[in-house]
């Protein structure tokens, strides 16, 4: 059940190379309410990618 929880590692890989490619993308286009919002998705799926590394034992 916890990895069920706990996601797939694939799935926040595509959301975060989704996410920033889009914002860079929409940054450039000057669509900076959703470039904003899909680099909010970009960082939060680099956070749950780093978190493991970055726990306390």
């Amino acid at each position: 059940m916890e990895k069920l929880i706990q996601g797939n590692i694939y799935i926040d890989i595509f959301l975060t190379l989704t996410g920033i490619s889009g914002a860079v993308y929409y940054y450039d286009q000057n669509w900076y309410i959703l470039g904003s919002i899909l680099a909010i998705i970009g960082i939060i799926g680099l956070a749950k990618i780093l978190d493991p590394f970055l726990e306390k034992s």
